[in-house]
This record gives structure tokens, sequence and C-alpha cells, in this order.
């Protein structure tokens, strides 16, 4: 997912952002368990990331915070790194 495009809520963005196959990397990565449908991984991850979001973060580098921080905090909610 490369665009910007506003959603109203995590499950429609992943569901309509993400094919299948992206999504079983990203649930991969915070996700106990791993379902096989596309819809049962967008619930697993909104699931988890509504229910352990400071766990999820834990598992980020310090860098990779950082990012998520300065665009939790900018009006856009965009990040936008500096070259």
């Amino acid at each position: 997912m490369t665009d910007h495009t506003s959603y109203p809520t995590l499950a429609i963005g992943l569901d309509a952002g993400y094919r299948t196959d992206e999504l079983k990397k990203l649930a991969t990565l915070i996700c106990t368990d791993v379902p096989s449908r596309k819809a049962e991984r967008v619930e697993a991850i909104v699931s988890t990331m509504l229910t352990d979001l400071k766990g999820v973060f834990s598992k980020l580098s310090p860098l990779a915070q950082k990012a998520v921080s300065e665009t939790v905090h900018t009006w856009a909610g965009v990040f936008r790194g500096r070259v």
C-alpha cells in the first residue's frame, strides 16, 4: 500500500489496500496465529492492534518508533521523512 488514501476504519483500509499475501506478512509480524482467509487476517490484525498496541509498538526498532510518533503528531497523519 503506497497511496495516502483515507479509510474510515483500519479494517476497511486493510481490506481495500492490501492483497491477501501482503496481509499474511503483516499478520505474521504482530499476531500469534495467522488465519488462512483474508477477512480473518484483517480481523486478527485489527484485534491485535486494538488489544495490544503497546506490545506492537514495543516490537518496532527505535527509529520506527520515532517515525510512528512523528506521524501520529502531524495534522495529516502521514510521515514525510527528510532526505
